[in-house]
């Protein structure tokens, strides 16, 4: 006597598996998802919703299931906000904010906060955005406490006030925020709510930098850009002050001290150094030398270019939980650089990176997504990832994010919504973005024969 197939267990697979194609098969059973007995506590929308299996989750919502879960509620915003799998609503989107904010989850808390601060489907209310940073940022989110001190930076919502700005943007920048990294080296670098210090400034700028941000490189330019006489009295001062900590047999200083022989800062270019002081903090196992050391060996520099030695101090860099180091590798796994190509690697390093707001390593892990590299083909996984990247200011995120709602790829086709990344995209000097916005502009009103 056969088995009867338990289609509950059987969806739960599908969903593990991303097998979208199976769940529409057990869903036009009649089967319904949400029955259960007492003691099964699973709900399939909040495991789809948790491994952001958007167009199952999308599945699951149109079949008439809910979810209780804080984390799930969030993801489930976010779809709504994205148009990750459904159509893109910003009520409903507000609507799951509010249901996992109001039982503590602090993202949801944070993305009120952003729907308040821009407006979006609210009236435009700073303070009710401070309030909801506060909930967020207390509960150690990161991103939120970086959010607040801006409020506290700009007045808004609250009486200007350096000295708060700072204390959030410290503990942001703790936790590895890079945004928060970016502006604590900037309020170093104009002593606002702290004394004027150029060394920490050059620290936190640099540990943004290294993250990719665009923001901190173009600050370390602007310092260096400054008063002649007073950007090389600061410059000299930070070098001597990380050579003697560096000597010292300070990790951080010595790495520090490397990009400074790196750059020419404050002494005159020398690979040759720079390499010998990111080899000291690396013996050490600093991570963020580690990384450095890598790119010296993959970019030839103070040393014969070599592959193979990259990887092994990528790798090393990379175990330590090092975003760039992880996204190095990813790299050179994705064009087969010193190991044999693999999409799956490249991958898998990528989404590590990816998971720790490493704005390149977003953009990566959605283009294999997207062009179904090393995974199935997955548009809505593709736009997830280039949203993140994007909205961090990333150039090529931005432009394949204006493409994809051109074309309707993983979201309902919307124009208006395409053409705005495309725009962001082109102001940043992006050449694709700028010759497909003339050639838009040229066919309009005949958009629909446009292609990225």
């Amino acid at each position: 006597m056969t088995r009867p197939v338990d289609l509950r267990k059987e969806l739960f697979k599908a969903i593990e598996g991303n097998r979208i194609e199976d769940v529409e098969d057990i869903l036009a059973t009649g089967f319904n998802p949400d029955q259960r007995s007492f003691l099964d506590r699973r709900n399939p929308l909040t495991l789809s919703l948790k491994q952001q299996r958007w167009e199952i989750a999308a599945l699951l919502i149109r079949a008439g299931l809910t979810t209780n879960s804080k984390v799930a509620q969030n993801n489930l915003g976010l779809m709504y906000l994205y148009g990750l799998g459904v159509e893109q609503n910003n009520a409903e989107a507000l609507t799951w904010f509010y249901k996992a904010a109001d039982h503590g989850n602090a993202k949801s808390q944070n993305n009120l906060g952003l729907m308040y601060l821009n407006g979006l489907c609210v009236e435009q209310n700073y303070a009710e955005a401070l309030n909801w940073f506060h909930k967020a940022a207390d509960r150690g989110d990161p991103e939120a406490q970086n959010n607040l001190g801006s409020l506290y930076v700009r007045g808004l919502g609250v009486e200007k006030n350096y000295a708060w700005a700072f204390t959030w943007f410290r503990k942001a920048a703790s936790q590895g925020y890079s945004s928060a990294q970016n502006n604590l080296g900037w309020m170093y670098a104009k002593g606002l709510g702290v004394t004027k210090n150029y060394a920490e400034a050059l620290t936190w700028f640099c540990k943004s930098a290294k993250q990719e941000s665009a923001a901190a490189q173009n600050n370390l330019s602007r310092i260096l850009r400054g008063l002649p006489l007073e950007a090389e009295q600061n410059r000299v001062e930070a070098f001597i002050w990380f050579r003697k900590a560096a000597k010292n047999g300070d990790a951080s200083a010595q790495n520090i001290l490397g990009w400074m022989y790196f750059k020419g800062l404050g002494v005159e270019q020398n690979y040759g150094e720079a390499l010998t002081w990111f080899r000291k903090a690396a013996d050490q196992g600093h991570a963020a030398a580690q990384s450095n050391l890598g790119w010296m060996y993959y970019q030839g520099l103070g040393i014969e270019q070599n592959h193979t030695e990259a990887l092994t101090w990528y790798d090393k860099a990379a175990n330590q939980g090092h975003a760039d180091a992880q996204h190095s590798l990813g790299w050179m796994h994705q064009h087969g650089l010193g190991v044999e190509q693999s999409y799956a690697e490249a991958l898998a390093w990528y989404r590590k990176s990816a998971d720790q707001e490493h704005v390149a390593a977003q953009n990566n892990l959605g283009y294999l997504y997207l062009m179904g590299l090393g995974v199935e083909q997955n548009y809505a996984e593709a736009l997830f990832w280039f949203c993140k990247s994007a909205d961090q200011g990333n150039a090529v995120a931005q432009y394949q994010l204006g493409c994809m709602h051109l074309k309707g790829l993983g979201t309902e086709q919307n124009y208006t919504v395409g053409l705005t990344w495309l725009e962001k995209a082109a102001r940043q000097g992006h050449i694709p973005a700028q010759k497909n916005l003339a050639r838009l502009h040229r066919n309009s009103p005949g958009l629909e024969q446009s292609s990225c």
